[in-house]
């Protein structure tokens, strides 16, 4: 299992650095550059509360084996991609195995560790994804440095190969369930099918903004299909035997604010490292190596304030988590000043320090919060929307920041730029690169004052019954 996060964790920043390079080998356009990060965060988050259901239902044995032959396959193909679509193609097989490895891994290190085990499996598992997550970026950018982006797969094609013959003896020794699954557990086929349907409108109309326009048909099209498709799923929901989103628990208003803060906050956590690696190779002209090496911070701190987070769990979690978002706020601002005044590379090291410290804290204190004040009975639930939103907001959050710094451009500019040809860029279009980063790190500090709001508004919520301020 803590091979099995790893290699989510790997596969999830490993490309951020990357993508330049592969962008431009595989003469991708702007368009499908974005594809190329989107595809792997739509199949993997808006599968991933099927693949929970299924696993519920049947066996979260054989659904984890599958997702790691599906995740080997995918990386083989990448390995050997000569076309962008096929590349994109792949990518979205892979978001489907790494669906299928995210929804049963708890799950299993559940049934393999009981009682006083269960606490040191758990925090080796979820180690295993932080410590490969902050690598991530730095391993990418070395391998290639010094080979191919294609190395970047072979390493996730050896990984999940190994992880999959380790696993497959290691978890016979789990009880089988039978195919007719447990009486209490179903999947909500339909329901899995509109999230699915409503997530990829949405990205799709967001992504084609940056060669449509903002008005565009293309643009309000997808967009306005999305939010028939929700509320649609909406009205499905509330009749479904076993719906795939638990509604009830978004009429809590602390529950929502909870949800929204932690979704709104993973974009400068995570969308932050691939913005700037951009900036880094396609306006200054760094190389992937020293992209990633400057990076770096922001995952090390992601690190360092996960562990930091969980000491201060002790204290009261909402007050805390608002605290915690503050500091975003103001890693996120040093970052915009950065950009502003052309600032000097220690002060960019700084602000993604405080980016990383920040958010990584936040999210285990925000994380801590939503559990600890749900009912024990609805853990299970409470989780999946918990990930559903933060995979929703990276999703999101990563389709309209590329579009912010790609509009305007034209295609043969957006392909350039995307492909780290910063040499073939003009004066004028460095300039307005410079304004389209300013944009998108300015609209991130709106989404962070947001958070910010919704933090304070849990902090006045009621706490539910029998829970109290620490």
């Amino acid at each position: 299992m803590f091979v099995s996060s790893a290699l989510i964790g790997l596969n999830a920043t490993m490309l951020n650095v990357a993508l330049p390079d592969a962008v431009a080998d595989l003469g991708a356009s702007a368009f499908q550059g974005s594809w190329m990060l989107l595809a792997y965060m739509l199949f993997s988050g808006a599968l991933l509360v099927l693949m929970g259901q299924i696993s519920d239902r049947y066996d979260p044995r054989r659904v984890f084996l599958s997702g790691l032959l599906t995740f080997a396959a995918a990386s083989l193909a990448l390995v050997v991609a000569q076309d962008p679509w096929l590349f994109i193609v792949a990518r979205a097989v892979q978001g489907a195995g790494g669906a299928m490895l995210l929804a049963n891994s708890a799950a299993i290190v559940v049934l393999l560790f009981r009682g006083p085990g269960l606490g040191g499996a758990m925090g080796v598992y979820l180690a295993g994804f932080a410590v490969a997550q902050t690598a991530g970026p730095s391993i990418g950018g070395v391998a290639t440095a010094l080979g191919s982006w294609r190395w970047i797969f072979l390493l996730t094609l050896a990984v999940a190969t190994v992880t999959l013959a380790l696993a497959w003896g290691i978890l016979r020794s789990l009880p089988t369930r039978s195919s007719s699954g447990s009486a209490g557990s179903g999947v909500d086929w339909l329901g899995n099918a509109l999230i699915f349907a409503s997530v990829a409108a949405l990205l799709l109309g967001l992504s084609r903004a940056q060669d449509a326009g903002w008005v565009s048909l293309e643009l309000v099209g997808p967009v306005l299909l999305s939010l028939v498709l929700l509320r649609l799923l909406l009205r499905v929901e509330r009749r479904a035997r076993h719906p795939a989103l638990d509604l009830a628990l978004l009429r809590s208003r602390s529950f929502t604010s909870a949800n929204y803060a932690g979704g709104a906050l993973i974009v400068p956590r995570l969308v932050t490292a691939i913005l700037i690696s951009l900036y880094l190779q396609g306006v200054l002209g760094d190389g992937p190596a020293e992209a990633a090496l400057k990076i770096t911070p922001l995952p090390a701190g992601v690190a360092l304030g996960s562990i930091l987070g969980g000491r201060l769990t002790r204290y009261d979690e909402r007050l805390v988590a608002l605290c915690y978002s503050v500091v975003v706020l103001a890693g996120v601002g040093a970052v915009l000043a950065w950009l502003l005044i052309d600032g000097p590379t220690v002060l960019l090291l700084l602000a993604l320090a405080v980016v990383g410290l920040s958010t990584g804290a936040f999210a285990t204190v925000n994380s801590t919060t939503i559990l600890h004040e749900a009912p024990p009975e609805r853990a299970g639930s409470v989780n999946a929307v918990r990930t559903l939103f933060q995979l929703l907001g990276t999703m999101l959050g990563t389709s309209l920041m590329l579009t912010l710094v790609a509009g305007g451009l034209s295609a043969t500019q957006a392909e350039q730029f995307l492909a780290g040809r910063d040499e073939r860029l003009t004066a004028s279009t460095q300039s307005l690169l410079d304004q389209h980063f300013v944009l998108a790190f300015a609209v991130m500090a709106l989404l962070v004052l947001s958070a910010i709001g919704a933090s304070l508004l849990l902090v006045r919520s009621p706490r539910p019954a029998g829970k109290t301020a620490a």
